[in-house]
């Protein structure tokens, strides 16, 4: 945690109904409402992001913003990275999607991190602490450029608050090893059948334990992240790519089409054949 850097922070006011998908985040990212209505979709569910309620996302995190259709949501955000080089360059910025080489840089690493592992919602006494800091990390980056100095010691005040708050909740946010390799196991064979039994078989655990863990951790079943995993890829290539959509369903485990944008349709609110290029959100 002593090497904890702030690379990014700002507010972000969406415009009516907006829909933003991000995908590979490389940060563990702080993020809070401020005012309006909306909703956030990440690998554990829906969350309604109401003012004063702060969302903690893991390393290398997806994310989808839903925001209201009269009254959109501003939301503030700070990217922070576990571990960053000592004494080399901060590049002021999160790496956002596959491509950008900031998210394979050797310069940035995921670290153990208490109480910072998973996914975790705060409200309350608890938010409006994170909220302060949060705004102030804010006024760093957009008042004046960001140094160095200021970067890491945001970072190491709010890895240490995050720390502070798990201690007092008592909450244990270990992620199991045998999860880890379910879910990387999954990531790299989403065009094949993967089931619960093929999971655990990966992990060296029970069905029972696969299910809990991934219920406990991911905030969904097997089946539900993985056919979030899938369906989140093929947004990704139907906005990068312009290969047949029938192509895409397959390379992601969809071996009927039809299937395909029922329930593609059922998540994004719109057929694929509808669902047009977006730009990342910064």
């Amino acid at each position: 945690m002593e090497s904890t850097v702030m690379v990014h922070a700002n507010h972000y006011q969406f415009s009516p109904g907006q829909d933003f998908s991000v995908r590979v985040i490389g940060s563990r990212m702080m993020l809070w409402g401020i005012s309006g209505a909306g909703r956030v979709v990440t690998a554990r569910g829906t969350l309604d992001l109401e003012p004063g309620v702060v969302l903690l996302l893991p390393w290398r995190h997806d994310i989808r913003y839903l925001a209201d259709r009269r009254d959109p949501f501003l939301t503030g955000a700070v990217h922070l990275l576990p571990w960053h080089a000592p004494g080399e360059p901060i590049e002021p910025r999160a790496g956002h999607g596959d491509q950008d080489p900031l998210n394979s840089s050797p310069l940035r690493q995921n670290v153990e991190w208490p109480g910072f592992s998973r996914q975790r919602v705060y409200s309350g006494a608890a938010a409006e602490r994170l909220i302060r800091l949060g705004e102030s990390a804010v006024d760093q980056f957009t008042e004046r450029d960001p140094d160095e100095a200021g970067m890491r010691a945001f970072g190491l005040l709010i890895g240490r608050t995050i720390a502070a708050l798990r201690v007092e909740s008592g909450s244990d946010d270990s992620v199991p090893p045998s999860l880890t390799a379910m879910q990387e196991y999954a990531r790299s064979h989403l065009e094949t059948p993967l089931t619960t039994e093929v999971l655990a078989g990966v992990g060296a655990c029970s069905v029972s334990t696969a299910e809990r863990q991934f219920r406990r951790f991911a905030g969904r079943s097997p089946r539900d992240w993985i056919r979030h995993e899938r369906l989140t890829g093929a947004a990704r290539m139907l906005r990068t790519s312009n290969r047949r959509i029938g192509e895409i369903a397959a390379d992601f485990g969809f071996d009927d089409a039809l299937y395909f944008s029922r329930v593609f349709k059922a998540e994004y609110g719109v057929p694929p054949s509808r669902y047009g290029r977006r730009a990342p959100l910064i």
